[in-house]
């Protein structure tokens, strides 16, 4: 029976090793990174999750090799290998955790697999939990009309930072996604709700009316008739109009 578990588990490691021992090569040959994630998947066998696993193996050791092309070897794995996006994003995240760097990755992740979004925000956060705010911007930004699940995956992330990252959300999305977005990361289990602000629906923009004109006619023009000096004769009665 142990001889039997042996032999299974060399038959396991075998076709790993033989992957990374060949990614190495590949690495050291100078093929290109299309051609070296390629050839990792196929030396991986049939299995898709073989496959897939082989493509992250890829990503780890290119990212380590040549991480002044790490945006190169993201889209051609995830392009490779769409389901392995969020643990692509994971590897690389860890590789560079900065804000910057972080956000740059979960930007370029979900453009190449915007279906997968929501895992990829949730990956790149638990692989640097300090950048959440700017990974969840990032995020939003590539992908708004998946802004709410994003914001809930985030927050699953990393409850601590709720508030923050709802704010992001709600700042880098259409402002009719805001009730969407915060009411998400409320219904995230062990959310304080004291620390988010309610969602308000966005109502329409008011427009600006000019006050109606009232027309007020200008005033009459004063007519002023100047009337010749009057000659009263002896008894008082006017007999006529002194010359001008």
């Amino acid at each position: 029976m142990k001889i039997k578990t042996l032999v299974l588990a060399i038959f396991l490691v075998m076709p790993y090793q033989l992957v990374s021992a060949d990614i190495t090569s590949d690495i050291a040959a100078d093929l290109t990174i299309d051609q070296i994630i390629e050839n990792a998947m196929a030396a991986a066998g049939d299995s898709a999750e073989a496959k897939d696993r082989a493509a992250q193996d890829a990503v780890s050791a290119l990212i380590a090799a040549k991480p002044e092309s790490a945006a190169a070897i993201l889209s051609s794995a995830i392009a490779k290998s769409p389901k392995s996006a969020a643990a692509i994003v994971s590897i690389a995240v860890k590789a560079a955790p900065t804000a910057t760097a972080a956000a740059a990755i979960t930007t370029l992740a979900i453009k190449a697999a915007p279906a997968e979004a929501a895992n990829i925000t949730s990956a790149a956060v638990k692989a640097a939990p300090a950048a959440a705010t700017a990974i969840t911007t990032a995020a939003v930004k590539a992908a708004p009309k998946s802004a709410a699940l994003i914001t809930s995956a985030a927050v699953q992330a990393a409850p601590t930072a709720a508030a923050a990252i709802t704010t992001a959300a709600v700042t880098a999305a259409p402002k009719e996604a805001a009730v969407a977005i915060t009411s998400a990361a409320l219904a995230v289990p062990g959310v304080d709700p004291t620390t988010i602000a309610p969602p308000t629906a966005a109502g329409p923009t008011p427009v600006q009316t000019a006050a109606p004109v009232v027309y007020t006619p200008p005033p009459a023009p004063v007519v002023v008739v100047v009337l010749p000096p009057l000659v009263l004769n002896d008894v008082g009665v006017i007999v006529a109009a002194s010359p001008g």
